[in-house]
């Protein structure tokens, strides 16, 4: 059931991805030292009763896919990934590796926001951690990350 989940969310992304293309999308990261390069990717910032979050979506030609969180609007500004803790929401991210059907999840690491303008652009670094069928933990290690993604596009109502 979370496989088809994690497809389905794949598969939305990547459509919605298709039409943004022509937009202009740069997302890259070494993880582990192998490149990761996104085919599509965007930011933006939902309000949900009176809380703020910024998102950022990245994909690949594989369906693996980034998803990075911040509690409130994006600013230009350094963030620190951390945990989220049962009072607050903090800056998080998550990978999807769906040829290993693995999830990673932030344990540290910075986000650095440059430029927000319809374009959000900056770059990172992170530890990411995944829970192994084992009990075991796997570290991804992800460098040299940088983004200039347009925002999602509001649909038309």
């Amino acid at each position: 059931m979370a496989k088809m989940f994690r497809v389905m969310i794949a598969l939305l992304v990547l459509v919605s991805g298709c039409m943004l293309g022509p937009l202009g999308v740069n997302f890259t990261a070494d993880l582990n030292g192998k490149p990761f390069k996104a085919i599509t990717g965007s930011w933006d910032e939902t309000e949900m009763e009176g809380f703020t979050t910024g998102q950022i979506m990245a994909m690949d030609s594989k369906l693996n896919m980034f998803i990075i969180f911040i509690g409130g609007a994006f600013e230009e500004k350094e963030y620190s990934f951390e945990s989220i803790g049962p009072d607050m929401f903090l800056t998080s991210a998550s990978y999807m590796n769906m040829s290993e059907e693995k999830t990673y999840m932030s344990q540290s690491g910075i986000l650095t926001i440059t430029s927000k303008t319809d374009r959000l652009v900056g770059e990172f670094e992170m530890t990411l951690a995944g829970l192994d069928e084992g009990g075991g933990e796997s570290i991804l290690e992800v460098t040299n990350g940088t983004f200039d993604l347009p925002s999602t596009p509001v649909p038309e109502t």
